[in-house]
């Protein structure tokens, strides 16, 4: 074992790592609905658990973000770069919030909230970058002629209260996984001491390509509506065309300019910490999580309720890491 790293926590950052770089697509292949919320949700609760692993180190919670970003650069080197801003980000507010104010009930859900919010807001700033103010008045004009056509009041912005109604979901989600978790491992050590010894049982991830290739037909058929939409409110399509060379431009710069140097830095990182003992170990834990998801899914139907059985998910696999020697 890593003299820096106990088995647990060893495992939480296998299961973070796990989270962020494969979990999604093997949750998606076993149909489990909201996959991006709860995943999200997940992430933010291994973070708190490894607060409380390293209450007296919290350094030591940047190395296992940089280990993480590094093991997802590896294995999905395809993942958009949000992602990796996200997952530095939750690190980074990890380390501070427990770092400076310890681990305790309130920075629980104070980390929670901050966290979750910072994943909303980031789909609305890129989309933002993406198409300018342009989308959220084409959204607004849009709205506002379906309410004219049923003699509504037209006199609102649908944009900003979709904003609100997203971020706030999130946000309270936050403060929730912050107020459960905070006494949740004596929780854990009570279904670790129940579970049974789960077989490997792999399940085959979706296609990257195809993900790929709707993102860009959901780009196209954005452009289509704004355009679309700008025609018909002014005659023109002048602002539409706008927007089109705007994002192309935006595009441009971010995959040829922005991409490579983050991936290179991310390289850089990646080689470092790959020479760390903790990196083989990780990677290996990491695969037998992806051998039992599927197992540990189907162990999960006790819980006939679907967010039910997510949360009782969520918590076996937590149970497995954080108490290895119970897991058989």
């Amino acid at each position: 074992m890593d003299k820096q790293h106990t088995k647990e926590q060893i495992n939480l950052i296998a299961l973070w790592a796990f989270c962020e770089s494969g979990l999604g697509g093997l949750l998606h292949a076993i149909k489990l609905p909201f996959t991006g919320f709860f995943v999200g949700g997940f992430a933010c609760i291994i973070l708190m658990l490894l607060a409380q692993q390293y209450k007296h180190k919290p350094y030591q919670i940047i190395k296992a973000t940089l280990l993480v970003m590094s093991i997802k650069f590896l294995v999905s080197p395809q993942a958009p770069l949000p992602a990796y801003i996200a997952v530095g980000f939750q690190g980074l507010m990890a380390w501070i919030i427990f770092g400076l104010l310890g681990r305790n009930i309130f920075t629980c859900m104070l980390f929670g909230a901050i966290a979750l919010l910072e994943s909303a807001l980031q789909k609305f700033l890129l989309t933002t970058l993406l198409y300018g103010k342009s989308i959220w008045e084409a959204l607004d004009i849009f709205v506002m002629g379906l309410l004219k056509d049923f003699h509504l009041s037209p006199d609102f912005s649908f944009s900003f209260w979709l904003m609100l109604l997203y971020a706030s979901l999130y946000f309270f989600w936050g403060i929730f996984l912050g107020y459960k978790s905070f006494k949740l491992p004596q929780k854990l050590f009570l279904i670790a001491s129940s579970l049974p010894r789960f077989e490997p049982n792999p399940i085959a991830q979706n296609k990257t390509k195809s993900k790929f290739s709707l993102k860009w037909l959901g780009l196209l058929l954005t452009l289509a509506f704004i355009g679309f939409t700008f025609w018909l409110s002014e005659g023109t399509l002048n602002k539409g065309l706008y927007v089109l060379l705007r994002t192309l431009l935006v595009l441009v710069v971010i995959l040829f300019v922005v991409t490579p140097l983050l991936r290179f830095l991310l390289q850089k990182i990646s080689s470092k910490v790959a020479e760390e003992n903790a990196f083989g170990m990780v990677s290996q834990q990491m695969h037998n999580y992806s051998q039992m998801v599927q197992s540990v899914w189907e162990f999960s139907n006790k819980k006939r309720n679907a967010l039910f059985r997510i949360w009782f998910f969520m918590e076996i696999m937590l149970a497995i890491s954080l108490y290895p020697l119970n897991e058989n």
